[in-house]
């Protein structure tokens, strides 16, 4: 007896799951998912962390409670508990949106297969529907059913509510992740329907940078729980009621969190049946607007280069392609995240008060180097990852490696993409604080080190960015965290503390700019001459056992005829 084919809502439903887990830059579908579960695991892990630091704490206060006979303590921490779970539920679950950007809306290869087909729009949108709905689903119930069934019996068992205890906790952590994922849904779709796709991408970069930075930054500072602003408070408020508090303030905002979430998930889905086909033109048309976010960095990068027209184009290569695709951004994100978690950490265990920041300290100056140092961290790791392998032979055509001048352009390329971020939080930062004096003084400093980080990273670069498959592992961050901490220490807090020590004389400032430069000038001989030995990278042998291997076409000079890897 044959199998029945599946319906076409059920066939296209499974192609959408699948495309969660799809990166067309990797050269395998499998170790993207392998990466999935990285991420997943990464963040039940706080989240088990807190319940081991929260719920023993929450036991004593139960015996100090009964001893003193003050029940409101219980009530008290029961509801900082309902705030922290939610707000690291709402957190996580934006971060992995963000970070299926791309999948929340129909993309060009979606139009490219489906726009053909004798299906209808209304199948389409709600298979995909389908697919969002089973990815909120499985990501918040994966985050919160690790911390939810621990709350619900260390905190009812004693009173025998653990199924309410557990039932209060899944409805404002997960109604918090729905609605998180449905505005984002909604954000997605009305960027493509009102603005463009590429201002879309370039949003979902930011958010990607926004919500990693918050879950670091939630599970490195640690933060006292205190009031709080909506729509935390509204779903931390339905948390409670469902618990069982018997607080007058919380019903008002348990039923704002009941009718915004209705009105979220309609939305979302109102907007995804709308721009349908306005997604599915977006995403078949050329897009005019890639480069002109790029402009302002390429002209420092021109700058940089000079009359050499192989590292201007170089240069103008890699950051038109960092401009326009959004999985060379990620590792960016990031590693800027890192660097804005390090900072809080700084700033939440120093000593003092906030006057304390108006005069020139290491907590402060260091800022702007150090979100400046995790941008190239992030940018040395997206050069290894390919934009379209298909396309790489074109290099191996046209390359006239050894050639120092594509060294140039990377260089250039990466101290124009990095000196921007940093002197803008120079500006917004330390402007404020210290003065114009102390914030001009201190940018010059700020390029220095920038263009030092620049300088030895391009000295780990051995090929032009973007060109060749992933190789697995390539920045080895699990594995060499302490020397990127070595460098963070070496390039930001060495150079603030010698600045510090002479920023009230004008003649030691110039010395230290000086010395600065002289570092320069080392490193850019030392780049130069091993740039002189960058080659080609092998060509991939074709493995008849992995139909994911890669070929290229090999025309340049020395090509010799191979059977098994020429095509």
């Amino acid at each position: 007896m044959s199998r029945q084919a599946d319906p076409p809502f059920t066939l296209l439903w499974r192609v959408f799951v699948e495309q969660f887990a799809a990166n067309e830059s990797a050269t395998s579908d499998l170790q993207t998912r392998r990466a999935i579960i990285g991420v997943i695991t990464f963040l039940i892990v706080p989240g088990l962390f807190l319940m081991m630091k929260t719920l023993p704490e929450y036991e004593i206060l139960l015996m100090v409670a009964k001893a003193r006979n003050m029940p409101q303590l219980i009530e008290i921490r029961l509801a900082q508990l309902a705030v922290l779970f939610v707000s690291y539920s709402m957190s996580t679950t934006g971060l992995l949106t963000v970070f299926i950007w791309d999948a929340l809306v129909f993309d060009k290869r979606d139009a490219m297969v489906l726009g053909p087909l004798p299906l209808r729009g209304s199948t389409i949108v709600s298979a995909k529907l389908a697919a969002l709905a089973t990815f909120l689903v499985g990501a918040a119930l994966a985050v919160n059913i690790t911390s939810g069934v621990p709350f619900g019996f260390v905190t009812g068992g004693p009173a025998g509510h653990i199924l309410r205890h557990l039932a209060g906790h899944l409805s404002g952590t997960i109604g918090g992740a729905v609605f998180v994922f449905s505005t984002l849904v909604i954000v997605r779709g009305l960027l493509v329907l009102l603005v463009s796709a590429h201002a879309a991408a370039t949003v979902g970069s930011f958010l990607q940078f926004l919500f990693l930075s918050g879950v670091l930054c939630f599970m490195m500072v640690p933060t006292a729980i205190g009031q709080v602003i909506p729509p935390i408070s509204w779903f931390s408020a339905l948390f409670e009621l469902i618990r069982g508090s018997r607080q007058d303030a919380i019903e008002p905002l348990a039923d704002r969190a009941l009718l915004v979430l209705p009105l979220s998930v309609a939305g979302a889905i109102a907007v995804t049946f709308a721009g349908y086909w306005r997604q599915m033109r977006v995403a078949l048309a050329p897009s005019a607007r890639v480069a002109a976010n790029a402009r302002a960095r390429r002209r420092i990068a021109a700058l940089l280069t000079g009359r050499d027209r192989v590292a201007h184009a170089t240069s103008d290569f890699v950051l038109t392609t960092l401009a326009r695709s959004p999985v060379q951004q990620a590792p960016i994100a990031i590693a800027a995240s890192l660097g804005v978690a390090i900072v809080s950490v700084a700033l939440a265990t120093r000593d003092g008060g906030f006057a304390e920041l108006r005069v020139p300290r290491t907590v402060v100056l260091w800022i702007p180097i150090v979100l400046g140092y995790w941008v190239i961290v992030g940018l040395r790791a997206s050069f290894v990852l390919p934009t379209e392998l298909k396309a790489a032979w074109a290099f191996r055509v046209h390359s006239r490696l050894p050639s120092v001048s594509y060294w140039a352009g990377v260089r250039a390329a990466m101290v124009a993409f990095a000196i921007g971020p940093a002197l803008f939080v120079n500006a917004l930062i330390v402007l404020p604080l210290l003065g114009w004096r102390v914030a001009a003084i201190h940018a010059l400093v700020v390029a220095v080190a920038i263009t030092i980080t620049a300088q030895f990273a391009s000295l780990l670069v051995d090929g032009i960015p973007f060109t060749r498959a992933y190789p697995p592992g390539h920045a080895r961050l699990k594995t060499r965290w302490h020397l990127y901490l070595l460098g963070m220490w070496a390039i930001a807090y060495v150079p603030v503390r010698l600045e510090l020590r002479v920023l009230n004389d004008a003649w030691e400032i110039g010395m230290l700019l000086a010395e600065g430069l002289a570092v320069i000038v080392m490193l850019e001989i030392a780049a130069r001459r091993r740039a002189g030995r960058w080659t080609l990278p092998p060509e991939p042998e074709l493995d008849d056992s992995d139909p994911e291997a890669l070929t290229f076409l090999n025309l340049g000079p020395g090509a010799g005829h191979n059977p098994q890897t020429a095509i």
